[in-house]
């Protein structure tokens, strides 16, 4: 990512370099890899350190320190207690980083034997946690990856289509489907299977955010850019230089927000709210939607086909569900009997493919033997019953007709959230799934249009 060259002010203590480490010993070779936030004392807590084989890089504020673990991660961060916004710094660490192993010098002490001690268990600690989240990537990108290939020729010929983007690099990818199609795991996937697969992949949901909050995560902030922006930060898109973006639910965003991201998605440019730099960025975008956006967003774009169009679908993917939710819970769940399939088989999935893991889900703390039956099913699917989707209603069911003087559709958005409300007696996720949408699109909706819970009038 490049912008123009800014004029900097040195700090009192300066970023070091990763290669001083120990003499003769490269930085790539080190111990671990340490990051000192300190006001005073850094510099010598940094020599004792790379004497002992650590790269380590030497920081004096927060906002120098968050701004370096965007860049590259570390094993341990030792901050200052004296430092100014310690403590929100280490909890911002201990929930963006937690793979990082965060030691205050007030409970550190100084870097005597057992310091040092403290300091090397800390950073196996962190290289544990690295690898112990590198094998679930890998577990839960295999599975998700599994999950991904059907036996349907409409998934099939989806997932073929997903592997030709993720090839030839397209900079903007749509997934369009209803909510619970795994348009967010079919993102992924198209990650793993590109060029871009070592550098980051970064989601933002764009549904419950206001224009200027949506604005402030994508594209950062300038110290001063509003109040309470004490220090740069930066937005998603530099975050994610040379990976991937998935922005979840771009329909929904604020209407205000597209004009400035369809000129970024133009130019492949921008600036930070309140800066005057232009930034190239070098990645790709895949925006997911449950709406149709027409010609708003362009770009290569994927029909995810719902559930209940792909019914040889369901029987593998609650195999699978079965597998990767039994080994998670420990409970050994060999199969699922034939009524109970034929039962998930028959059902019309308003809910989807997510719908279909949670049902499997329900089922498995249910049981009591290892195979699951028709009595582990909601009443619903057990008796057959499900909202009809438009294209199985029945002929004498009234198509919707738009009145000749138009909609207010903001209300009957809103009047629509009121009903799946009530008739779900303020369940919001049953509610969402009425509406083929998910939790937190229900909630963004209850908030925007303040609508009180049926069940408790609050």
């Amino acid at each position: 990512m490049s912008e123009p060259p800014e004029s900097k002010t040195t700090p009192t203590v300066g970023t070091r370099s990763d290669a001083a480490t120990a003499p003769g010993r490269r930085a790539e070779e080190s111990r671990g890899r340490i990051l000192v936030a300190a006001t005073d004392g850094g510099a010598a807590m940094a020599e004792k350190l790379r004497g002992a084989g650590y790269a380590v890089v030497v920081l004096d504020s927060a906002a120098a320190a968050r701004e370096s673990m965007e860049s590259r991660s570390h094993e341990v961060a030792i901050l200052d207690d004296r430092l100014r916004d310690v403590e929100t710094l280490a909890n911002e660490l201990r929930t963006e980083w937690p793979d990082t192993v965060v030691l205050e010098t007030v409970t550190l002490g100084p870097l005597d034997a057992p310091g040092m001690a403290a300091v090397s268990c800390a950073v196996e600690a962190g290289k544990l946690r690295r690898d112990s989240r590198h094998l679930r990537d890998e577990r839960r990108e295999r599975l998700e990856k599994d999950r991904l290939i059907g036996r349907d020729a409409r998934m099939r010929s989806v997932l073929e289509r997903a592997r030709e983007l993720a090839v030839t690099d397209a900079p903007t990818v749509l997934l369009r489907g209803e909510s619970g199609t795994g348009k967010r795991r079919l993102a992924r996937a198209i990650h793993v299977d590109s060029r871009r697969r070592e550098r980051p992949l970064l989601y933002l949901a764009c549904q419950s955010l206001t224009e200027s909050r949506l604005g402030n995560e994508i594209f950062g902030y300038e110290k001063g850019a509003f109040p309470g922006a004490t220090s740069r930060r930066r937005g998603i898109l530099e975050r994610a230089e040379g990976g991937t973006v998935v922005l979840d639910e771009i329909g929904d965003a604020s209407p205000g927000f597209r004009p400035r991201f369809l000129a970024f998605l133009e130019k492949r440019t921008f600036r930070r709210v309140g800066g005057t730099a232009d930034i190239a960025a070098d990645l790709r975008i895949v925006a997911t939607t449950s709406r149709d956006l027409g010609d708003d967003l362009s770009g290569a774009a994927i029909l995810i086909p719902p559930l209940r169009d792909r019914r040889d679908d369901i029987a593998p993917l609650a195999a699978a569900f079965l597998e990767e939710i039994g080994r998670d819970l420990r409970k050994r769940i060999v199969s699922i009997d034939a009524d109970a399939m034929a039962a998930l088989e028959a059902y019309s999935w308003p809910g989807n493919v997510r719908e279909l893991r949670n049902v499997v889900e329900r089922g498995i703390l249910r049981a009591t033997s290892d195979r699951l039956c028709l009595e582990h099913w909601p009443r619903e699917i057990r008796d057959g019953r499900t909202t009809a989707p438009s294209s199985e209603r029945p002929p004498d069911s009234m198509p919707l007709v738009l009145p000749a003087g138009g909609v207010d559709f903001e209300e009957v958005e809103k009047e629509l959230v009121k009903q799946a409300l009530a008739r779900t007696g303020g369940n919001q996720t049953r509610a969402a799934t009425l509406l083929g949408m998910n939790r937190d699109q229900i909630r963004y909706r209850i908030e925007k249009f303040r609508l009180r819970d049926p069940a408790t009038g609050e």
